[in-house]
């Protein structure tokens, strides 16, 4: 059974719990706040599924901010996803406000969709995360010849995608996926958003 709240479990009193927590994928409540208040089995297979156990249950079960778990050059734009799926006409909406998302792991390439279904009275939302394409990475996903010394800028750090995870080759505009640093980040790496990345999350910025 999933995990809730006594909040949520006011919240979400008309809906099938057994059917959300039989969902394919990961489904979280979250208040006003964005402080988690409802889990499916989802989250935690997917968590286990990925390396993410014991930990995620620990830092990310009832109660916590998923605001920690956003990325913070990703704060504004989903602040602004947040309060659009907000809005009145929303929630009698017939379709719920989507935003797709890459999410891959070290051995394939993952697209997922957010689905946001606002509560009534803003009182939080749904959020319903379903993968949508799952393909295995090439040989271009590992350390090219040179080794880790090609990303190091002059300064010594690493830039690393906080979305796609993608890598700054040192010198130049290429970003290259390493897989040997998703699931563990070298030392002296900062993160920001990748070119493709910044248009697609905040369209026009590159141009102010």
């Amino acid at each position: 059974m999933p995990e809730i709240t006594d909040q949520f479990a006011s919240l979400l009193r008309n809906f099938d719990l057994v059917a959300l927590d039989q969902h394919d994928g990961s489904v979280i409540g979250v208040d006003e706040d964005l402080r988690i208040g409802f889990l499916n089995s989802g989250w935690f297979r997917f968590a286990a599924q990925n390396g993410g156990e014991p930990a995620i249950s620990e830092r990310w079960g009832l109660g916590a901010s998923l605001w920690a778990a956003i990325p913070v050059p990703l704060h504004g734009f989903f602040r602004n996803l947040f309060t659009t799926a907000f809005e009145s006409d929303r929630v009698d909406a017939l379709h719920p406000l989507l935003h797709d998302y890459e999410c891959s792991s070290p051995e394939h390439y993952r697209r997922f969709t957010l689905s946001l279904y606002p509560l009534r009275e803003n009182k939080g939302f749904l959020l319903v995360n379903s993968l949508r394409v799952e393909t295995p990475w090439g040989a271009e996903a590992g350390f090219p010849p040179q080794g880790a010394a090609a990303y190091r800028a002059k300064d010594g750090m690493i830039r690393q995608c906080a979305n796609c995870r993608r890598v700054k080759a040192a010198g130049e505009e290429q970003w290259h996926y390493v897989a040997e640093w998703i699931r563990s980040s070298p030392t002296k790496t900062s993160h920001g958003l990748c070119p493709v990345c910044l248009d697609y999350y905040y369209p026009g910025s590159r141009d102010l």
